[in-house]
């Protein structure tokens, strides 16, 4: 069956879209780092409201990461990818809106669950673009964005935080700049 699959280079545009989508994930998971020294100044959080607050993305992210698989499989990967980014620049603008420690972990559970389709995704266009040989190439071309997110996100989201006059600003600016560039690469997959 693999032999008869017509070899384009769509496939490798369609891995350079999840590229770009993966290493904005990333940088939307370096946003909170950076601004909660400012977060937790201004609103009083205690030590452990902060750790609470930075575990609770991962309560979601873990909760989904198998029911995302599932509708991964059911479902169009791409377009669950595109609503689940769209969702979790939402939830990141959001986030710069509050004031409640019990409200930032509520919306930082619902962008770990937003967030939570792009490697269940990413596997499923890799069985569906890319023939066993390709396979390695595709994961290494995704996981490059974690990387490259990590590499980029801190010192921009310093600079977004200089440009917007803090945490509040920068955390809406990466939310719609997310909502933006998964709306471009989204629709193609």
């Amino acid at each position: 069956m693999e032999e008869m699959m017509k070899k384009t280079n769509a496939r490798w545009n369609i891995f350079f879209m999840l590229a770009i989508i993966c290493t904005i994930n990333y940088i939307d998971r370096a946003v909170i780092s950076v601004c909660m020294p400012q977060i937790q100044e201004e609103l009083k959080f205690s030590p452990e409201v902060v750790g609470a607050i930075l575990s609770a993305f991962f309560w979601g992210y873990a909760l989904m990461q198998i029911p995302c698989g599932w509708l991964c499989d059911r479902f169009k990967p791409g377009k669950i990818l595109l609503i689940g980014g769209l969702c979790w620049g939402i939830f990141q603008a959001i986030t710069g809106l509050i004031s409640s420690s019990k409200i930032f972990m509520f919306i930082r559970v619902l962008l770990g669950v937003s967030e939570a389709p792009i490697y269940p995704a990413g596997a499923k266009l890799q069985s569906i673009w890319l023939p066993v040989t390709e396979r390695s190439r595709g994961s290494a071309l995704v996981d490059v964005g974690s990387s490259l997110g990590n590499a980029f996100g801190a010192p921009l989201v310093a600079l977004f935080v200089l440009w917007l006059d803090g945490w509040r600003g920068a955390l809406i600016a990466i939310g719609i700049l997310t909502a933006v560039i998964v709306l471009i690469c989204g629709r193609r997959l």
